[in-house]
């Protein structure tokens, strides 16, 4: 249970695919920290990674890097290596999680190996935090698998109408 400082509350099952779309600016890194600080304050979650391309990478992480293994390239390899590392808790993994700041367009979504992490990161224990400043296409699976879905203040109506089309 994530609460506000107003004391609303959102009950958010884990493991999950959770989406953040905005552009700049606009509160998507806050929101995870808070999500994050919150569940860390729970200790559901054990361990984690980031993958944060390194142009992104400033101040507003410092709050992950003590129980983060950050990344900032090769993000394939990484996704791929970390995979292979939760099948070493055969058959369940504890609560981990995932970050994946603004790479979607750097690791193609269509790609094999993206697509099978998506369509298992609950058998995996995995949270998934997906943040991007816009999103124009994704798959079926990509979509079916979201749980959440958080969208800030979109520059256009393009930007609104891309998300509502691919998500509703």
């Amino acid at each position: 249970t994530i609460e506000d400082e107003r004391g609303n509350q959102l009950e958010m099952r884990c493991p999950s695919i959770i989406l953040f779309v905005g552009p700049s600016e606009k509160g998507k890194t806050y929101l995870l920290r808070h999500i994050l600080l919150s569940m860390w304050s729970q200790n559901y979650f054990k361990f984690g990674i980031a993958m944060i391309p390194n142009t992104k990478l400033n101040a507003d992480y410092d709050y992950i890097l003590n129980r983060t293994t950050v990344y900032d390239h090769d993000f394939d390899v990484v996704l791929e290596n970390y995979m292979d590392y939760l099948k070493t808790f055969y058959p369940c993994p504890p609560p981990n999680y995932i970050i994946m700041e603004d790479i979607i367009g750097k690791m193609p979504q269509y790609k094999n190996l993206f697509e099978h992490f998506i369509s298992s990161s609950r058998h995996y224990n995995t949270t998934v935090f997906l943040t991007t400043q816009f999103i124009m296409r994704a798959s079926t699976l990509f979509r079916e698998q979201t749980r959440f879905g958080f969208i800030f203040q979109p520059q256009g109506r393009n930007s609104m109408k891309h998300v509502y089309d691919i998500f509703c």
